[in-house]
């Protein structure tokens, strides 16, 4: 399932996207509602036991290592460690800024998803007749 995913993002990205308009809005909202909408989707593709490629690969193996973690919380440490060497790099404190709230929403969202997602699986309990 992770090599049909990663062709379908591959795609997405390198044909559809590059038409879209480049945002030029304020990078707070674009942090916000990127963070938002990527953890719904990472949900989506974890549920389906699946993965994008990447980071990916390190958090599903993590969680496969380390069950009780949620994949938000890997995700957040994973993505933390690469945001926070960027300043480094890049040396720009602003967008190490942005890019933690995009990590934080992303690993947040991803976990409320999952969980909603589970809710939606769980068999519902009928109590035993009296």
């Amino acid at each position: 399932m992770s090599l049909k995913t990663m062709i379908i993002c591959a795609v997405f990205v390198d044909f559809i996207v590059i038409h879209l308009p480049v945002y030029t809005g304020p990078r707070l909202a674009a942090s916000v509602f990127a963070g938002i909408a990527a953890g719904l989707g990472y949900a989506l593709i974890f549920d389906a036991d699946s993965s994008t490629g990447g980071t990916d690969f390190i958090i599903v193996a993590l969680k496969r290592a380390h069950p009780k973690l949620t994949f938000g919380s890997i995700a957040f440490v994973v993505d933390g460690m690469i945001i926070l060497l960027s300043v480094f790099v890049f040396h720009d404190l602003l967008s190490f800024v942005y890019g933690m709230l995009y990590s934080l929403l992303a690993s947040l969202f991803m976990d409320i998803g999952t969980r909603l997602l589970h809710l939606r699986d769980a068999k519902p309990s009928i109590p035993p007749a009296p």
